[in-house]
């Protein structure tokens, strides 16, 4: 997937006030901190958020890390987090320890840890939802431990992998679709059967 010189202007401009949005929600609310969704319907979409997301977040001062899992194993992509946040990698190379590792990573970092392509991880459909429900929750849980996560999880990934997966993590994210002046695509969703979305261009 090949990903524009240029982003463009409306990209980042949704992004940077949706990622001010978040980080003011989940720095000030005294709910659990939620996750960010960015989706689309069209390889396009997700080529012009991966372009305008390390801008965005640069103008908003926020360090961070974006991670592109497609093709990847899960004990690579948490590796790859974990040294990205400046973490050793943990000496046992399975996933369970890489999963501890990445807990503690990222419950003591500030940073917006972007999750890119997560649907094209080299898993089943099953695991991938987990993936993304446990990256979310080790934040949205790490109260537990009496500690104030300061970091931020975004995703950039179809609507597809975000209607398949609602059960699963949905209910913890704030959604962002393209915006789109010509088409309009919905930035807005019905809901389906159990609260899940039917993310449908309008």
């Amino acid at each position: 997937m090949s990903m524009p010189a240029d982003p463009s202007e409306t990209y980042v401009d949704c992004c940077r006030q949706a990622f001010l949005r978040l980080a003011k929600r989940n720095r000030t609310s005294t709910h659990n901190p939620d996750g960010m969704f960015l989706f689309g319907f069209v390889d396009d979409h997700l080529d012009a958020f991966r372009a305008a997301v390390p801008v965005a977040l640069r103008q908003t001062g926020r360090p961070f890390t974006i991670v592109d899992c497609a093709g990847k194993t899960l004990l690579a992509v948490y590796t790859e987090i974990i040294t990205d946040l400046g973490q050793p990698a943990p000496k046992r190379r399975d996933r369970y320890s890489a999963g501890k590792a990445l807990e503690a990573a990222l419950t003591n970092s500030a940073h917006t840890i972007v999750i890119s392509r997560l649907s094209e991880l080299k898993a089943s459909r099953r695991l991938t939802a987990g993936v993304a429900r446990h990256l979310v929750k080790i934040l949205d849980d790490a109260h537990y431990r009496d500690v104030r996560a300061f970091g931020d999880v975004l995703f950039i990934d179809r609507a597809s992998f975000l209607e398949r997966g609602w059960d699963w993590f949905g209910p913890y994210l704030q959604l962002v679709g393209p915006p789109d002046p010509l088409r309009e695509f919905l930035d807005k969703h019905s809901s389906g059967p159990g609260g899940r979305p039917w993310l449908t261009p309008v």
